[in-house]
């Protein structure tokens, strides 16, 4: 782990934030710009995640979440037979549509792909879809579900990606990086001519989402706005749209009633208060 902020480079204005987190390692803060994160060996914490993907995420924790979404889930498949779109991923198309360019077919790479729900959300939206995911049986699921080969598996920071794409996305993946600065260096290359990657992060200027980051989930990084700004800027991208955004109506029925209509359920809003954050970028000089 580097011994200094990899957002904003500052090694004087760390301090220890709290003495244990859900990986069990002390967490730090970057007084300067905001970043929390650990001080432990990179190999370290990749085999403690290693174990704890393999033992635990998918087999403990996501099934238990998945059970507790059953009824919810139900509710989704027959609303996707009414062909209606999730609210999250028509959001982000919503975002990345205006800076991939129309008239070109569009090929766009998702890391962190889980079981393919945003990868076949884009390929219906005309994209040509690839995957790395890091879960065997997940790679396996997305894998039959477009009858074909499109989903690697294997640790993003690990893979060789051969192809070149016009979108690079990642949903709630950036903060399980072990460097992400390293990551952000090696996916420049992966990108087309005015390609651009989009991410979305937890929210930790909200102390709330702060709390459960550090202290529910595998997260080695927590982002404020300040810090994911400068660790973009600083590894030479330009940004093309940033924000804090919370979700307008959390009722599900409403929510339901949102994808009936094709409404926005996402606001932006101040900092302390957003439970997410979203960057699109891309490289400078693209």
């Amino acid at each position: 782990m580097a011994k200094t902020c990899i957002s904003c480079g500052s090694d004087k204005n760390i301090r220890l934030y709290q003495k244990k987190s859900f990986l069990g390692y002390p967490a730090y803060k970057c007084n300067k710009c905001g970043l929390y994160f650990f001080y432990s060996d990179d190999k370290k914490i990749e085999r403690k995640c290693d174990e704890y993907y393999k033992n635990t995420y998918w087999n403990t924790l996501r099934r238990r979440w998945d059970e507790k979404r059953k009824f919810l889930n139900i509710i989704i498949k027959i609303l996707r037979k009414l062909k209606t779109e999730p609210l999250q991923q028509v959001w982000h198309y919503n975002i990345i549509k205006n800076h991939v360019p129309a008239e070109k077919s569009k090929k766009l790479l998702d890391i962190g792909c889980a079981k393919g729900a945003f990868m076949l959300f884009f390929s219906k939206k005309g994209f040509e879809v690839r995957g790395i995911e890091p879960d065997k049986n997940n790679a396996r699921i997305v894998n039959r579900l477009f009858k074909k080969e499109v989903c690697i598996n294997g640790l993003a920071e690990k893979v060789k990606i051969l192809e070149k794409f016009d979108v690079i996305y990642l949903c709630h993946v950036f903060e399980h990086l072990i460097r992400p600065d390293f990551f952000l260096k090696k996916i420049k290359k992966s990108l087309n001519k005015d390609g651009v990657i989009f991410l979305e992060v937890p929210n930790c200027d909200n102390k709330k989402i702060l709390h459960n980051s550090l202290n529910y989930h595998p997260h080695i990084y927590s982002f404020t706005l300040r810090s994911i700004r400068k660790l973009f800027e600083n590894n030479d991208y330009k940004i093309l749209n940033i924000g804090a955004y919370s979700e307008v109506h959390k009722n599900y029925i409403i929510t339901f009633l949102l994808m009936l209509l094709g409404a926005n359920n996402y606001k932006q809003t101040s900092g302390e208060k957003g439970e997410r954050i979203v960057v699109l970028a891309k490289t400078r000089g693209n």
